[in-house]
């Protein structure tokens, strides 16, 4: 088990575009781009093996987990860069022992390299989108070659996946404002001022329907009054956008954390300039903030996708557990679905329907990724899937969406505002309740209120999807 994997003969059947395509009717292009896809499963297939393989003399099981863990965070990754641009994958090979060190001249340290995973594209670097509601300040970016190797485990040590090839920019905009604001505030650049300016120039300068960043932020905290999150809040997102550092992870260490399970925690390399590192400090100021156990208590349910990519890097410094892994890994894969909202700055947002899908109750039945690919050339993503032109061979699971899918209007109020009506629709009918009954039983049911009130108030911002 070693070497350059053969490819093997290609599957029978595949989607382009809309159209089922069957064995002989493909385009040359298409075939070679089915031919890398098996080549690329193979490889990982062979990759998990020898994971498993290299861990089965340990006596815990929490090993076979975090190796579980960070197989699937390599596949999340690989393979939905594949899902969204099969035309840009070139080659993948799978190596062990001392061929990674000599396949791999990227990593830092390929010493003791169980095995690798090494992924070529055509593009120089291809981009992904953080397609969350609870909103990211950075995006994921992959080189033109990428490889992802298994450390060999050791007694009393986390399970360590080297990378190489992957990093997580912040996003330009951001950068442009932070600029901007250490030559407008000089040595008064600090949050208040920052978030003072912010609120008097925003409408001005970043309009929801231009402006990426002003749509991170008001995504959670430009919603309704009732579920909107204070200023102190609202201030601290802001900076953190604003001071969010380019990271470059080393590698990927699971850690067995008793009763938190397995989480992960990303290495990452030094800063690549004193600007950077000067971001850097502020960034960790405030995320090892967020990641105290107070603070990070209530804001994972709300912003579960933000706070453990948070975590990621700063979640053991906070003094807490690192990030859950499935979690990254789920945030790390490809959407199914996404496109604009219906109304408001929503409508310029074409992540903004990348959401799981929920029963009438609130429950998840269907999950999905939030990695959107820009397509090589393009400056953005997608407005929805059947708007990329540059694929026209994707495989299953990327759909466009027909017309009767488009949701009514009826439909979109009742799945889309439920959360901020709902409360108010149940004040009404509990009045409604209170005049027809007696007096006694109406005091009692007014004292009642405020209890009511509050837990729907909790309940409906925990309803919104992230």
């Amino acid at each position: 088990m070693g070497g350059q994997l053969q490819c093997f003969a290609p599957v029978a059947l595949t989607i382009c575009g809309n159209r089922t395509v069957q064995e002989g009717h493909r385009t040359g292009a298409e075939d070679l781009a089915l031919r890398r896809e098996q080549q690329m499963r193979n490889a990982l297939r062979c990759f998990s093996e020898a994971g498993h393989a290299a861990l089965e003399s340990k006596a815990s099981s929490r090993c076979q987990q975090a190796w579980v863990h960070a197989y699937n965070l390599v596949e999340a990754i690989l393979l939905g860069a594949q899902r969204h641009l099969p035309e840009v994958l070139v080659s993948t090979h799978f190596v062990t022992g001392q061929d990674c060190k000599r396949r791999c001249p990227g990593f830092k340290s390929a010493a003791g390299a169980v095995a690798a995973v090494i992924v070529r594209f055509s593009e120089r670097e291809m981009i992904g989108e953080f397609a969350t509601r609870s909103r990211i300040g950075s995006s994921i970016r992959l080189a033109q070659e990428v490889a992802f190797a298994l450390l060999q485990p050791e007694d009393a040590s986390p399970l360590r996946l080297a990378v190489y090839g992957l990093d997580f920019p912040s996003l330009e905009e951001s950068r442009d404002i932070r600029q901007r604001l250490r030559g407008l505030l000089g040595e008064g650049y600090n949050s208040k001022n920052a978030f003072k300016w912010w609120l008097q120039n925003r409408d001005r300068e970043y309009p929801l329907d231009k402006s990426k960043m002003r749509r991170i932020h008001a995504s959670s905290f430009e919603g309704p009054p009732m579920v909107r999150p204070p200023d102190f809040a609202a201030e601290a997102a802001l900076w953190g956008y604003l001071n969010a550092p380019s990271n470059v992870p080393e590698s990927f260490d699971f850690y067995d954390e008793g009763k938190d399970g397995i989480r992960v925690t990303a290495r990452i390399l030094p800063a690549s300039s004193d600007e950077e590192e000067e971001t850097r400090v502020l960034s960790d100021e405030v995320q090892t903030d967020a990641m105290k156990p107070h603070q990070r208590t209530w804001a994972e349910p709300l912003l579960p996708s933000a706070i453990n990519m948070s975590a990621l890097t700063h979640g053991r410094a906070g003094g807490g557990p690192g990030a859950e892994p499935a979690k990254i890994a789920k945030l790390f894969s490809a959407a199914s679905t996404w496109g604009p909202g219906h109304k408001g700055w929503q409508s310029a947002d074409g992540t903004w329907l990348c959401t799981d899908t929920k029963d009438a109750v609130g429950r998840v039945v269907k999950e999905q990724g939030r990695v959107i690919w820009i397509t090589p050339g393009e400056s953005e993503i997608p407005r929805t899937p059947g708007d990329r032109v540059s694929c026209r061979c994707a495989t299953a699971g990327v759909t466009k969406p027909s017309s009767k899918s488009r949701r009514s209007a009826v439909s979109y109020l009742l799945k889309e505002t439920w959360p901020s009506l709902l409360p108010l629709l149940l004040m009404v009918l509990a009045m409604l309740a209170i005049l027809g009954r007696g007096t006694s039983t109406a005091i009692s049911s007014a004292c009642a209120l405020p209890l009511i009130w509050s837990i729907l108030r909790c309940w409906s911002a925990l309803a919104f999807p992230m």
